[in-house]
């Protein structure tokens, strides 16, 4: 079964809603919350570069592993190229924001960094997380 897309998908520089993976056999780097995720995780490596040298293999590390952890997840659900996987893998996905998320506000309080645009993009990474799935659920009427 392919994708009923509830949320944006960019092609051509254009913003597209409701195109299903049957419309068009579209790359996961089309999806808007991919590059959005993407555009998280090129941040926070800037930011983990501001983190004391004697964090590279404690906080920085886990900090760096969580946000590549969502466009990852975001593609490799996509790839599965079934809805009940791509919900599974951005249930995994979302699980990642929570985790990246305590771990800027760690990253604020102990070193003074700041963090909250990226909390915020947390956050709406979050929300297009859970409209998609809602999507996804909503289109195989409640069960997965």
């Amino acid at each position: 079964m392919g994708y009923g897309m509830g949320c944006e998908l960019i092609a051509n520089n254009q913003q597209q809603k409701g195109i299903t993976m049957s419309d068009n056999q579209r790359n996961f780097k089309d999806l808007r919350i991919w590059q959005d995720s993407m555009d998280l995780a090129v941040k926070v490596f800037k930011m983990t570069e501001q983190l004391p040298r004697q964090e590279i293999h404690g906080l920085s590390s886990q900090i760096r592993r969580s946000a590549v952890s969502v466009p990852s997840n975001i593609a490799e659900g996509w790839g599965r190229k079934r809805d009940k996987e791509f919900y599974r893998f951005l249930d995994i996905a979302y699980g990642s924001l929570c985790e990246l998320e305590t771990q800027l506000e760690l990253a604020k309080c102990c070193y003074a960094i700041e963090v909250n645009d990226m909390q915020a993009q947390c956050e709406s990474i979050q929300k297009q997380i859970g409209a998609l799935r809602k999507t996804i659920m909503n289109q195989n009427q409640g069960s997965l």
